[in-house]
């Protein structure tokens, strides 16, 4: 997602410094990060590119390895049903979620169905 070009940040400022390459560039020169208050990277999208093609460079062959490894067959433990996904992952699909919840939660479907039965009836 893009920043709008003519959006004024904070302080009616409308570039960035970037401290790698050392330029004041406009905000659209910036990838989006939600998590810093300016909602703008630090690094410009150009810097931010060359540092994790370098990185890649130098970590090429753990790349490739976590690129080549199979994706581990799996058991659901609702529904016995195998399936391949990463290690950890106990489900096969949403409905094997849905009828685990069900079963280990009775009393919250029955309020649920309970809930949407007035509704309907309301309407």
């Amino acid at each position: 997602m893009r920043v709008n070009p003519g959006f004024i940040g904070p302080w009616g400022k409308t570039e960035k410094w970037c401290p790698v390459c050392k330029r004041s560039l406009p905000f659209s020169a910036f990838r989006q990060q939600f998590t810093t208050s300016t909602w703008l990277s630090s690094w410009c999208r150009g810097c931010s590119s060359a540092a994790t093609r370098a990185w890649r460079e130098q970590n090429r062959e753990r790349v490739n390895a976590a690129r080549r490894t199979q994706p581990a067959k799996l058991r659901c433990v609702e529904c016995g049903g195998e399936f391949e996904g990463r290690k950890g992952k106990l489900l096969r699909s949403r409905r094997c979620k849905d009828r685990r919840y069900a079963r280990l939660h009775p009393e919250e479907i029955r309020a649920k169905q309970q809930r949407k039965y007035q509704r309907r009836k309301a309407a």
